[in-house]
């Protein structure tokens, strides 16, 4: 995989919704409707569609489309039902992951 889109798109394929999110700057926020706001809680982890991770999709044109807008987009992945994520940051939180 070497973007965004590929993997946004791997994921929708296996039944996971997906969307963009803020990527990260210096700033704070990637994407500037966020930042004027107020300043992000959650760089790199906000949705940008208006309606949140319900505005997240499976179908291909319309996550094709938001890369289009937000071709710098980290993606957001869906989780629900039975399905959960781990993520950690910084290696304090990789060591506690990997034990």
């Amino acid at each position: 995989m070497s973007s965004p889109l590929d993997w946004a798109l791997l994921f929708a394929d296996r039944h996971f919704p997906v969307g963009p999110l803020c990527r990260p700057t210096i700033n704070g926020c990637s994407y500037s409707p966020h930042a004027k706001k107020a300043p992000c809680k959650y760089p790199g982890k906000t949705p940008i569609p208006y309606a949140g991770v319900r505005g997240f999709t499976t179908h291909p044109q319309k996550i094709q489309q938001f890369w289009q807008w937000y071709p710098d987009a980290n993606v957001g992945v869906g989780m629900g039902g039975s399905h959960f994520a781990i993520e950690s940051d910084g290696l304090k939180g990789e060591a506690w992951v990997q034990r």
